[in-house]
């Protein structure tokens, strides 16, 4: 089974990953700190092609995460986030759900740009990018105690939310065509997504055996806190 060899990778790189995964935060501080002494800077072609590399990768997640798991799931709901019969079934999906997983570690560059541009960055930004590496590593980990295909579904949702998501930043970056009812649909996307992990959280700890119980403690938290965030920026940023 591929899967087995995600764990393996994780296992043999456990200390490089942990590195970078504490770095970051220190790393985003120092940065912020450094820039105070010079202009910012003009980053944008950069920024187009990080964000067009993103928005194809996460199109290629669609396609072998997210369109699989609408078309294929032949098992039902309950055994598709009780079990991970679908990547045990399906190994092409396994291995991009692993790179959609290790994809995460990447996408921090994100914040660089806004601290490059010496643009204000909220704990949103901060909080997300760490903690999103955190739970995808839990996630990884939890496979060994049988946890479930729930990490499928976020997966799923993640990267048809990250394809529109980043083409739109291409277009913001590199021609400047700015649209508020993308923005407001996107943003919304991301409150429904957190919604509905939330929902699957709660289908599997009523209807699955769970033996990882850090992993949904971790779960509903990380969710929680994104939903809350998300619907704050919402606020500040459409309504106010």
């Amino acid at each position: 089974m591929y899967w087995n060899n995600v764990i393996n990778f994780y296992n043999n790189n456990f200390n490089y990953l942990l590195l970078i995964l504490f770095s970051y935060i220190p790393v985003v501080f120092l940065s912020i700190r450094l820039m105070k002494k010079y202009n910012p800077l003009p980053i944008k072609n950069i920024m187009f092609i990080w964000n067009i590399i993103l928005a194809i990768f996460s199109a290629y997640c669609v396609k072998y995460i997210s369109i699989p798991l609408i078309t294929h799931n032949l098992f039902g709901n309950k055994i598709s986030i009780c079990t991970d019969i679908i990547s045990i079934k399906d190994d092409t999906l396994a291995k991009w759900r692993f790179y959609f997983i290790l994809s995460k570690f990447p996408e921090m560059l994100d914040t660089a740009w806004i601290i490059l541009r010496k643009k204000p960055i909220s704990f949103l930004q901060i909080w997300h990018h760490f903690s999103v590496c955190a739970y995808c590593w839990i996630l990884v980990y939890s496979t060994n105690y049988n946890e479930g295909g729930h990490g499928t579904y976020f997966a799923a949702m993640n990267s048809f939310i990250h394809m529109i998501m980043y083409f739109y930043y291409a277009a913001l970056t590199k021609f400047n065509i700015r649209n508020i009812t993308i923005s407001k649909t996107i943003t919304t996307l991301q409150i429904l997504q957190m919604l509905i992990g939330l929902f699957i959280h709660f289908y599997k700890t009523i209807y699955c055996v769970n033996h990882y119980i850090f992993e949904q403690t971790c779960g509903y938290i990380i969710y929680s806190s994104y939903m809350y965030l998300f619907i704050i920026y919402y606020k500040n940023r459409y309504i106010n």
